[in-house]
């Protein structure tokens, strides 16, 4: 009897608070994560076709993580990163591109060169460099990496 108090005494309570660490590598992770999701949740769901249909669910990501105040540095990074791919790439689908405006197209344009602007910026802010950046978002494959390291020249070529 004594044996089974001592191992009841010994355990945590399923309530008792536990611990997160959280750091800018998560925080990327996260920012990237929440965007992916919300892109993923949105297809479909609204009629919403063409470019906007990509731009829509990620404006309403960061603003629910802007209202409940979880709208890190390290989270908007991961976040802007996302978007700008997303973005950049969608910007080079045909079948996407047929069915927008070419006012939609023009502002997804300027958006995705906003977002690569605001990466930049939170990189050089968090001393986060390309390498550290794509090991935190960890779905960058190293066959991948090249070509959107090319792709993030040609838009640090276009400031």
């Amino acid at each position: 009897m004594v044996g089974l108090a001592v191992r009841a005494f010994a355990q945590s309570p399923l309530d008792a608070p536990g611990e997160k660490k959280i750091t800018v590598g998560s925080e990327i992770s996260r920012g990237r994560e929440e965007i992916s999701r919300a892109m993923l949740n949105y297809q479909g769901s609204s009629g919403a076709s063409g470019i906007l249909s990509i731009a829509l669910p990620m404006d309403q990501a960061i603003s629910d993580n802007k209202s409940r105040g979880s709208d890190s540095d390290g989270f908007m990074l991961g976040a802007r990163f996302a978007e700008w791919l997303a973005l950049d790439m969608s910007l080079k689908r045909e079948g996407l591109l047929r069915y927008s405006k070419p006012d939609d197209i023009a502002y997804a344009d300027k958006a995705a060169h906003r977002y690569f602007a605001e990466m930049r910026a939170l990189q050089k802010k968090l001393a986060v460099d390309d390498d550290a950046l794509f090991k935190a978002l960890g779905t960058v494959s190293a066959d991948k990496a090249p070509a959107i390291k090319a792709r993030m020249v040609t838009y640090d070529a276009a400031k």
